[in-house]
């Protein structure tokens, strides 16, 4: 497989001997082994890895990536830096995308250029169903790269990455190919455990209208998660093949139609996992209920939410305004009949 790489300012290509004095020179910039110590080599060492990269290039796959590309001006042919995947060990093998550039050519956004090439070529030639990225908490610079390329922020975890002793924290990003759109799902029981993690949840903006309270407002309050027989009988959890929690359906039973309300983990809002999750509720809503229709009711404002279910098959029946415990809105009802 021939890589090259072309964008606006670089071309990202395949890495050769001739690269070895100006990489290994980028390698031990103390900016890059701040946060990457184990990229510290002689140059006999750094020749002997790319002669390894030139053979991964021949032997590429779906599962088993290991791309690492010379990043270079595209005017003048000049290497600054460094980006690629490859298969995460630290992470349970998932195919991570890292990258650095040299001090001299930081802040100039070369560095994001190639990370959202990367990632188009990955998705488009490997057909990979995500990538993820891990980023120490302290390093800002990476983590708006990262941000910037479209990355979500999943989570903390405790992770001991390659050339350190101890565990420490890193923030865990993903980034699912739209195209592909495979993350599979399942239903479980929703347990007051689930339902205290959703009350945590946090979205932004506009979507902050769906925060939850502190779990003993909701218990207080008697909040339909807050009851158990609600819970067993009206909820469930949705969860991912990483056994994580990612949202949850509520399924009301009417005489002639299920009245269903459902909430998406935050960092997985805008990912195009719509289709799934409406999969997901129709299949088990008819398991439920046979061929009853389905009714929801969305805020007007929540256009995001409004075309994912229009996808799904649901038209419009209604508009009304309506009071909620947060105060007067405008909802639109929407029906799917089979």
């Amino acid at each position: 497989m021939n890589i090259c790489i072309e964008t606006e300012r670089l071309i990202l290509r395949q890495f050769s001997v001739n690269d070895t004095v100006k990489l290994n020179a980028i390698c031990n910039e103390p900016n890059i082994l701040k946060w990457m110590p184990d990229w510290e080599s002689s140059v006999d060492i750094r020749e002997k890895w790319i002669e390894w990269i030139e053979k991964q290039y021949l032997i590429v796959t779906r599962t088993t990536a290991r791309i690492m590309l010379a990043v270079t001006i595209k005017t003048n042919g000049r290497l600054i830096g460094m980006i690629g995947i490859g298969n995460k060990e630290e992470v349970d093998n998932e195919i991570e995308i890292a990258y650095f550039v040299s001090e001299k050519f930081s802040n100039k956004g070369y560095i994001t250029e190639a990370t959202k090439a990367m990632t188009k070529w990955a998705f488009d030639n490997l057909n990979l169903d995500y990538l993820i990225a891990i980023v120490e908490l302290d390093n800002l610079s990476s983590q708006r790269v990262i941000e910037k390329s479209d990355f979500i922020k999943v989570e903390t975890r405790m992770i001991l990455n390659s050339g350190e002793t101890e565990e420490k924290p890193f923030y865990y990003y993903r980034l699912y190919n739209k195209h592909t759109k495979s993350m599979n799902f399942r239903v479980e029981n929703f347990t007051e455990n689930y339902a205290k993690q959703i009350c945590n949840w946090k979205y932004d903006n506009n979507y902050s209208i769906y925060n939850f309270p502190k779990w003993h407002i909701i218990v207080k309050e008697n909040w339909a998660i807050a009851i158990e027989t609600k819970r067993q009988n009206e909820f469930v959890a949705v969860i991912n093949e990483l056994d994580d929690l990612c949202g949850y359906i509520r399924f009301i039973n009417n005489s002639d139609f299920v009245l269903i309300g459902l909430g998406l983990k935050p960092s997985l809002c805008g990912q195009g996992l719509g289709n799934n999750i409406m999969a997901l509720l129709k299949s088990e809503c008819k398991r439920k209920y046979g061929n009853k229709k389905i009714v929801l009711e969305v805020r007007s404002f929540n256009q995001r939410a409004i075309k994912c279910y229009k996808k799904a098959g649901f038209k419009t029946i209604d508009i009304y305004n309506k009071d909620t415990l947060i105060g007067s809105d405008e909802f639109i009802k929407m029906e799917f009949s089979y």
